[in-house]
């Protein structure tokens, strides 16, 4: 009997020993995982963050560029309504010269 239960208590101990064994394995597995997990995650992180970056800085420059061609529109469509007007300024002062023109030549006509 006595050897009985020194052979049960050697194979508890080898059972436990075999379960603690396992219990250690699964928890390097576990911490392995985890770690890998955590550079994947990081990395990823960096990569997307360096994708936003990269666009940002290209709307950055898209907005930038837009702004400078509408100050360009601008000042463009500023120059064209002046000389526009100037052009319409000069067109009337003909058409008053013209007029002028045509009273004189007809006063002119009618006295003789």
């Amino acid at each position: 009997k006595q050897w009985y239960q020194r052979r049960v208590r050697a194979m508890r101990e080898d059972h436990c020993k075999s379960i603690a064994e396992i219990h250690r394995i699964y928890k390097e597995i576990e911490i392995n995982t985890q770690n890998t997990f955590t550079e994947f995650v990081t990395e990823l992180r960096g990569d997307y963050r360096d994708k936003v970056q990269e666009f940002t800085r290209i709307i950055d420059l898209c907005i930038k560029d837009g702004s400078r061609k509408e100050l360009l529109w601008k000042d463009q469509a500023e120059g064209l309504h002046a000389n526009n007007t100037k052009l319409i300024r000069e067109i009337n002062d003909l058409i008053d010269y013209s007029n002028r023109q045509k009273v004189n030549l007809n006063k002119t006509t009618a006295r003789e």
